[in-house]
């Protein structure tokens, strides 16, 4: 019933029947706890989102694959891109490899949330990997803010010249969003060649 209703628009209904089984005593599986959330996506109720969220780790369902791939979306149309993936860039991984194998197809948003897990935890290798797959192993053209993740990731792990090169790469005019996390790193590791760069370029 609770995934029925959210596959029909019908979220207040959604969330009432979860509401029921949980006042019933009953342990919501992870495909209704994946409606829930789904539905927190379509509504923007982030706040909501947060408590589904506590509660699935209380119940131990938040690693399920459905439940977490819900989340990191969640998190990630609403804004919260660290809390996409719960602070943790390894489990992002796994989480995103589980996706894969399960048959879910990735999106746009899918990618930016990933990348952006590994511009935190600077996994560069692994975010070179997956933003270079985008394309050739998904069809997805990576779009402005996916460059803008990997010009973030370079640039906390100090490969500075890595990242010029890689602006200088971009099928597009790099904006404010690449731009700014280039000039971040050049400050953060003392390299005003970088600011020099960026004054030339503009």
């Amino acid at each position: 019933m609770v995934t029925g209703f959210s596959q029909n628009l019908r979220f207040s209904e959604s969330f009432k029947a979860f509401s029921q089984m949980r006042i019933a005593g009953e342990s919501p599986t992870q495909f209704a706890f994946a409606s829930v959330i789904r539905a927190c996506v379509v509504l923007g109720s982030v706040e909501i989102g947060r408590q589904l969220h506590s509660l699935a780790l209380k119940l131990g369902l938040a690693c399920e694959l459905f439940v977490g791939s819900n989340l990191a979306d969640m998190y990630s149309k609403c804004g919260f891109m660290v809390e996409a993936f719960n602070g943790l860039g390894n489990d992002a991984l796994e989480t995103f490899s589980r996706m894969v194998q399960a048959g879910v197809k990735p999106n746009a948003i899918t990618f930016i949330s990933l990348l952006t897990g590994c511009s935190h935890f600077v996994l560069v290798e692994e975010g070179l990997k997956y933003f270079y797959s985008m394309e050739k192993t998904y069809g997805i053209v990576p779009r402005a803010g996916h460059y803008s993740c990997i010009i973030d990731l370079l640039g906390r792990a100090g490969r500075l010249e890595e990242a010029e090169d890689f602006i200088n790469s971009m099928p597009m005019q790099p904006n404010a969003f690449g731009w700014c996390p280039f000039l971040g790193a050049c400050t953060i590791h003392g390299d005003k060649e970088g600011h020099i760069y960026w004054q030339r370029r503009n």
